[in-house]
């Protein structure tokens, strides 16, 4: 694909892989030179993770100091080798 690529894509990203390299593919899955994330999801962590392309990248600036909430599961009250 080309430069003229401007927009957000909401990916969701699983448990396991950085933040950074969800962009890394992305980035090399579309063929796009630029490329950010607006916040970062721990690594164990997985949800979406928006990513900015191209010109899109300016407001990065703007929504990244946005809040993040987190929601988890456990069980009290068990015990495991």
């Amino acid at each position: 694909m080309d430069s003229t690529l401007n927009l957000v894509v909401n990916l969701y990203k699983p448990s396991g892989p950085t933040s950074f390299s969800m962009v890394h593919s992305v980035k090399k899955m579309l063929g796009v030179k630029k490329a950010g994330h607006i916040g970062t999801l721990d690594p164990m962590a997985e949800g979406v993770l928006p990513i900015c392309l191209n010109q899109s990248t300016r407001i990065i600036q703007f929504l990244g100091p946005l809040s993040k909430h987190y929601q988890c599961t456990m069980t009290l009250g068990s015990v495991t080798d």
